[in-house]
């Protein structure tokens, strides 16, 4: 399997590592930018990553706009896969069905900023 995290804080970062490492390679960023720099890499080179956990709070890009930046990533992949098999037929947002049949989308993890008031394992999955 393989994995990419982001997380900016050097202690979460190695732990998180830790745990992730024992299922597959792990790639590790430590911003929302090389995050979607790696993602984009890997994606194009048809190597793309199973898991991604990204951090929300990070410095250059956060979280949630590095998941935004991905998503766009795969939405122009579908688009490009649609009109090379048909030229006539393109790929809609909206169209669930066709979405359905192309190849899954990664399914990310994002960790939030740890809380005092909120319990550490809370994670919202996109």
């Amino acid at each position: 399997m393989r994995i990419l995290m982001a997380e900016d804080d050097f202690v979460s970062r190695v732990l998180l590592q830790n745990i992730l490492s024992s299922y597959g390679d792990v790639d590790v960023t430590i911003n929302g930018l090389e995050a979607v720099e790696a993602f984009s890499l890997a994606f194009d080179e048809g190597q793309p990553y199973d898991l991604v956990c990204l951090d929300i709070m990070m410095p250059e890009m956060d979280g949630l706009e590095a998941l935004k930046e991905i998503r766009k990533k795969e939405e122009i992949a579908y688009a490009v896969s649609s009109a090379n098999k048909k030229m006539d037929s393109c790929l809609r947002r909206n169209d669930k069905k066709k979405r359905n049949d192309k190849k899954k989308k990664l399914p990310p993890f994002v960790i939030p900023a740890y809380e005092r008031e909120s319990s550490p394992f809370n994670c919202i999955i996109c």
